[in-house]
């Protein structure tokens, strides 16, 4: 094999590897939903999350709200 090969080899590998899905990191503290949940009212919508355990309040701000809950592995 030439040294170009080689080297567009490594290269092709290089961008697939850069295209890999990263895992999501999240910050150490969440705000948890309350159970029975309340409802969230934004500034142009409001509702009530899931009556289910788990979910917290990854990001707010005074137009967008972030709900997340983490899958198990």
């Amino acid at each position: 094999m030439g040294l170009l090969q080689k080297l567009g080899m490594l290269c092709a590998a290089l961008a697939v590897a850069s295209c890999a899905a990263v895992q999501p990191r999240f910050p150490e503290k969440f705000q948890e939903v309350q159970i029975p949940p309340e409802r969230i009212s934004q500034k142009g919508f409001s509702l009530v999350p899931l009556n289910e355990t788990g979910w917290v309040i990854t990001g707010r701000s005074a137009s967008q709200l972030a709900l997340g809950k983490l899958g198990k592995i």
